[in-house]
């Protein structure tokens, strides 16, 4: 190659900082061909006739090595998070059958919902507001003619549909677990509960604290019960995560 040295040195040290910004992060790691760097570098390698260009050589080989490191390390970032093109994607989804797309449904669906929002009626409710929903081509033109049911607190109803309390005897349960709760006074929610059937008397217990039968108070980080000798009107409510077994 017909270059004067000086030229040489000047795009030698021009590829040693790019290499240098690569590792500060300050330029991407592809921005740097490390192909056609070493070629260069090859071929001004005869020209060099002092120890200061053999250093400045080594150095721009070093550098380009840890350039080589680094686009390794994004490579194998980018692949683990299986970066995918819409497109492709789009196509594998339309050459699949309607059970392939519901397994694939089930096996990615992870749905945070609690206890209380999943009964059988609010499914039959969910089921009527997306039969009655119109296709998306034909909403586009036109408001819509339904509208998503509203969340409500669940009921003696929706409990006994779940099969955690019975419909007959509600009232006489949540009495008799009062008149325990008075009897034995102030009690740890976890200890109270885990007396029996813990999720049918944790139910119990939060009914005794929403009606004003009962009190929940922090005491030394523990949520103690406290039953009250009369019903309390409750003005507003708050909620209060409790962990039972682990779990919340």
């Amino acid at each position: 190659m017909a270059m004067s040295l000086p030229k040489a040195r000047e795009e030698m040290r021009e590829l040693l900082a790019m290499c240098r910004a690569v590792e500060g992060r300050r330029r991407a790691p592809f921005e740097v061909d490390v192909g056609e760097a070493a070629a260069k570098a090859a071929i001004y390698f005869p020209s060099w006739q002092d120890l200061a260009d053999l250093r400045l050589d080594a150095a721009v080989l070093n550098g380009l090595s840890r350039v080589v490191q680094i686009q390794e390390s994004r490579l194998r970032y980018e692949a683990g998070l299986f970066l995918a093109d819409p497109q492709y994607l789009a196509g594998k989804l339309a050459g699949l059958s309607g059970d392939a797309l519901a397994d694939a449904l089930l096996a990615s669906w992870h749905p945070v919902a609690q206890l209380e929002q999943v009964t059988e009626r609010g499914l039959e409710a969910a089921k009527r507001y997306f039969d009655a929903l119109l296709p998306w081509s034909e909403r586009r033109v036109k408001p819509p003619s339904g509208r998503p049911p509203e969340a409500k607190r669940m009921d003696e109803e929706d409990l006994a549909s779940l099969g955690i309390l019975r419909r007959e005897g509600f009232l006489g349960y949540l009495g008799d677990l009062w008149e325990e709760l008075k009897a034995s006074g102030p009690v740890a929610h976890e200890d109270f509960v885990g007396r029996g059937d813990a999720v049918r008397r944790a139910y119990g217990a939060a009914f005794l604290v929403s009606y004003g039968y009962a009190e929940l108070v922090p005491e030394d980080g523990r949520m103690v019960l406290h039953a009250n000798p009369e019903r309390i009107e409750r003005r507003g409510c708050r909620s209060t995560v409790i962990v039972l077994g682990g779990e919340t």
